[in-house]
């Protein structure tokens, strides 16, 4: 099973010390490029930054192609990317 996710979840489990817990259900997951701009802001936990720089190797950030589409184009970058990679995959 393929596995695409924006930043929201991962980030909660890095809070919480809990992020291996996605890794041992799905093995790997797939994220947008957008995903690791997002979880670097200077507005981020500490914790969620420090992570970040060395994303384990069960992750893959995937470069997504954007396409034009109305519905998406309201959604915030992460969201419109992890959709369209999700349907790439």
């Amino acid at each position: 099973m393929r596995v695409v996710t924006n930043s929201s979840p991962l980030c909660y489990l890095i809070l919480i010390d809990q992020i291996q817990l996605i890794h041992s259900i799905f093995k790997k997951i797939h994220v947008p490029e957008a995903f690791v701009s997002e979880l670097d802001d200077a507005g981020d936990p500490p914790e969620v930054r420090k992570w970040i720089p060395r994303p384990p190797e069960w992750l893959r950030v995937q470069k997504v192609l954007r396409e034009s589409d109305p519905q998406l184009d309201r959604l915030h970058v992460g969201e419109r990317d992890a959709i369209l990679l999700a349907h790439w995959l």
